[in-house]
């Protein structure tokens, strides 16, 4: 480990990635490299703004099975060490596991303190996050209304597989008022990201609804595209599902 955390350091054999080095020495260091420790705090100084990615790259690593044994308690471990500069992104990768580990109850509490400081972050995967903790009652009595609300956000952030759930809820009546139009709007956006199921669930729709209702949805949707045209949609999430 700290000889492959010099050879990404140097470039030696491999490309010179800062990120990867410190990883590989911090490794290192955990596992009782004496050289390690002198290396990882030279690190530290020079790049200690990079230790945050170091430190996710490694949970990373233990949850893929790359490069190191799959064992998600490990990557949880690494992930709670790469939270304390409050990324949104790596927050949400822990509270993922968390709600997905076999004691995932316990975890309800860390887990929406982690979506709902990523929601503040203005991270859209965070918003979605508490989406899901109320839309499934995951800790907190389950309510639709605050569900959609939190997806609504996420969407409005960009989030593409938010808006397939706004436009679900808005059919079913889930959490807001029923309103057909409104919910083929948001599908059809998410189909438009390129999400399968918002292309199927689009396509059953259209046979429920007129022309004219398709036609004025579709120019909704438009019009929400012209409003938020800062943003791209997005459909990847972290989140459990």
């Amino acid at each position: 480990m700290f000889n492959l955390g010099t050879a990404y350091y140097n470039g030696d054999g491999v490309a010179a990635d800062e990120v990867a080095s410190f990883a590989w020495l911090l490794l290192a260091q955990q596992f009782g490299s004496v050289s390690a420790d002198g290396a990882t705090k030279r690190m530290k100084d020079e790049a200690g703004n990079r230790e945050s990615e170091a430190l996710e790259k490694i949970g990373d690593m233990y949850q893929k099975g790359d490069e190191l044994p799959q064992r998600s308690s490990e990557a949880i471990n690494w992930y709670r060490k790469a939270t304390e500069n409050g990324d949104g992104r790596v927050q949400i990768k822990l509270a993922s596991l968390l709600l997905q580990s076999p004691s995932g109850t316990s975890n309800y509490a860390e887990a929406r303190r982690l979506c709902e400081g990523a929601a503040g972050l203005h991270y859209s995967p965070g918003a979605y996050c508490m989406g899901q903790i109320y839309d499934h009652g995951w800790g907190v009595e389950r309510n639709l209304s605050e569900a959609a609300k939190w997806y609504s956000d996420a969407a409005n952030m960009g989030l593409a597989v938010a808006t397939l759930r706004v436009g679900e809820m808005y059919w079913k009546g889930e959490g807001l008022k029923q309103d057909k139009i409104s919910a083929y709007e948001f599908i059809y956006l998410a189909a438009s990201a390129d999400i399968p199921e918002a292309k199927q669930e689009s396509e059953m729709l259209e046979k429920e609804l007129t022309r004219k209702e398709v036609k004025e949805a579709k120019a909704k949707a438009v019009e929400w595209s012209h409003q938020h045209a800062h943003l791209v949609l997005k459909e990847k999430t972290p989140t459990a599902n």
